[in-house]
């Protein structure tokens, strides 16, 4: 997860300004494993899974690897205009992890309280 997420944002991300950099963050909860991986964002593209399986294609199935090993617990969001995008999944570890459903809300909930607007869930 971690690689195929910080793999996407410096190959997709814009590089706007100088010391442009990509962040990463892990948290772990006693079900769920968090990675959050926000970089500069793109004008011209967002994160999502190809509407048809690109099974044999070298590019193009990381975020479909990724909606399949998190069971659709993914999304983005935007930081703002200058600080871009950050997008995160959340690896189910037990069989009591919440639900893609709920874990998205708890994203979106935990997204307004630092006041950063939401905009995507992984059903993109």
């Amino acid at each position: 997860m971690v690689s195929e997420l910080v793999a996407n944002a410096v190959e997709h991300a814009d590089r706007r300004w100088q010391g442009d950099m990509v962040g990463l963050a892990l948290m772990e909860t006693p079900d769920l494993v968090y990675v959050e991986v926000s970089d500069p964002g793109s004008l011209f593209s967002a994160p999502y899974i190809p509407e048809e399986e690109v099974s044999m294609a070298e590019n193009g199935r990381g975020l479909l690897i990724v909606n399949r090993i998190c069971g659709g617990r993914w999304g983005t969001r935007r930081r703002s205009e200058r600080l871009g995008r950050t997008v995160w999944c959340a690896v189910p570890r037990t069989e009591q992890a919440p639900s893609a459903e709920e874990t998205i809300r708890a994203e979106r909930d935990r997204a307004i309280g630092r006041t950063e607007r939401s905009v995507g869930d992984g059903r993109m």
